[in-house]
């Protein structure tokens, strides 16, 4: 699976926008959409991303490792938002 499939994936599983997620992590409101069709993200980005989702950069970049739990991404959103 290519990085824009997981990166949908996981906005998908904790019910973001691709708005909220570039909001979130400093990018435009267009780049998620961007990164979900191919474009690959700055590293810096890519960091924050892994960070506000609770997971493993190299899983997100290069799908190394076990998929993250929903239960878990869940508990992540809800604790980034207090």
């Amino acid at each position: 699976m290519k990085l824009g499939n997981r990166i949908r994936w996981l906005r998908k599983q904790t019910g973001m926008s691709g708005r909220e997620v570039g909001e979130a992590v400093g990018a435009s409101r267009t780049w998620c959409y961007s990164v979900e069709h191919g474009a690959r993200p700055r590293a810096d980005l890519a960091s924050r991303l892994a960070a506000l989702f609770g997971v493993r950069i190299e899983w997100l970049v290069d799908g190394v490792g076990d998929w993250p739990r929903k239960d878990r991404l869940l508990a992540k959103m809800e604790e980034n938002r207090t």
